[in-house]
């Protein structure tokens, strides 16, 4: 009998024949001693539980305690920002490191724990699996490492209980990216159970990002057929997804000295735009692989993530003295198209970018300022590397303070040259010269 029967007790209605008074006061004085009886019994449940190990909360005290002060865990990182520094094969990776947390509030009880891990896996989702509606079809999982903090069950009292962790990340593993038709993305999983059963958990998303660095100008020679053009671009090494980047185009053979006119190319338009080519393999779960599908699905992907309004080509000159046509404007990538830096197929996934260059060009009398000729699409193509900035940052193994053994020996010893210093006594003073005047 619980304290809810005793009430449905109370509340039914004494007999016509029994004194009123009487009654109710013999009913209450039987809620009073079962109330006693049932809070006795819940005292030693809970000194039973205290004594081997077991502890409880009351549902009224979680729902009236902040989330502050209940029990937490959380994941800290100590390192900085994530960054490759090269390209995947020159790499030596990115140091991370950082602390588990597991707090315990003001208003909790200790807390007995039976596991605490940590995981590391790096997240390949499609968006076109093999399978629609098979969540392992669409993601795969891969783990990369894994820390078991405790062998055995630990008693964790008021406060903040800490857990170092590190791990350094192989530079031939792709950086953290969001395509189309997929991504890569890096999750910590942190999991936590006490001796109730009670779980905890936690989660954080990394973000790796890859930067190259600056080099030569690429520079790309084109040669059109039935035409004596020939174009030299120039392009930089590396780009960002922020800011623009110059290129420059020479076009050479502009004048044609064989007519008796000399007629020359004239540049009408410049167009130019980037494109963004992006490259994914979905593999299928264990469940559903078969013989067709065993290796994966691949999955193409382009669309343009820059282009320029308008460019006018009149305000390029004709150089007839070399022959040759100089220009040059400032590409850039729309940002708000999203890019994506480039990736390389290690993973399934491979995002490549290229630049597109138009010029519309036509035939004019070098005397007459009229077009003799139609007009022709002279166009050229530039693969483009798209990565992050740098910044002041620089790779951890450049980072690493010198060792003992490469420690220079300290200064030399000086020695004695002329007349030896006679050394004072430390009670005698040095008082000074008397004066004559």
């Amino acid at each position: 009998m619980n304290i809810n029967t005793v009430d449905t007790m109370m509340s039914g209605k004494p007999s016509a024949g029994l004194d009123t008074k009487k009654v109710w006061l013999g009913k209450y004085y039987i809620h009073l001693a079962l109330r006693h009886v049932v809070q006795l019994r819940t005292a030693y449940q809970e000194e039973f539980r205290q004594s081997e190990g077991i502890h409880t909360c009351s549902k009224g005290h979680l729902r009236n305690a902040r989330p502050s002060e209940t029990a937490k865990l959380s994941i800290i990182i100590e390192s900085p920002p994530l960054i490759y520094h090269g390209d995947p094969t020159n790499s030596m990776g990115a140091l991370f490191s950082g602390r588990l947390r597991f707090t315990i509030g003001e208003h909790t009880i200790p807390i007995k724990i039976i596991k605490l891990k940590l995981t590391l896996a790096i997240h390949l989702t499609t968006v076109k699996p093999v399978v629609k509606g098979c969540p392992r079809c669409a993601t795969r999982i891969e783990e990369l490492s894994n820390w078991n903090f405790i062998t055995r069950p630990m008693h964790l009292t008021l406060g903040h209980h800490e857990f170092p962790f590190s791990y350094l990340f192989p530079g031939q593993l792709p950086a953290f990216c969001n395509t189309p038709l997929g991504g890569i993305a890096y999750v910590l999983s942190a999991q936590a159970e006490d001796i109730v059963g009670r779980s905890y958990s936690s989660n954080m998303p990394l973000h790796i990002k890859r930067t190259l660095p600056p080099g030569n100008e690429t520079s790309l020679l084109y040669t059109f057929p039935r035409t004596n053009l020939t174009s030299h671009v120039i392009v930089p090494s590396v780009v960002h997804p922020m800011g623009s980047f110059p290129v420059r185009v020479a076009l050479i053979g502009v004048v044609d000295n064989k007519k008796p006119n000399r007629n020359h190319l004239y540049i009408q338009n410049v167009k130019w735009h980037i494109k963004e080519h992006v490259k994914i393999v979905s593999h299928p779960c264990s469940k559903h692989a078969s013989k067709s599908q065993a290796e994966g699905v691949i999955h193409k992907n382009t669309r343009v993530i820059g282009r320029n309004k308008e460019s006018n080509g009149s305000r390029y000159k004709l150089d007839l003295g070399s022959d040759e046509i100089r220009l040059q404007f400032e590409a850039s990538i729309d940002y708000t198209r999203e890019s994506v830096c480039d990736v390389a197929d290690s993973k399934g996934l491979e995002v490549k970018h290229s630049l597109i260059i138009e010029l519309i060009a036509a035939e004019r009398n070098t005397w007459i300022a009229a077009a003799s000729g139609p007009a022709i699409v002279l166009r050229m193509c530039s693969g483009l590397r798209i990565s992050e900035r740098s910044g002041l940052g620089i790779s951890w193994d450049k980072e690493v303070p010198p060792i003992y053994k490469d420690v220079p020996p300290g200064p030399p010893g000086y020695t004695a040259i002329g007349t030896p210093v006679r050394q004072l006594g430390a009670s005698r003073r040095l008082t000074p010269p008397e004066c004559d005047c």
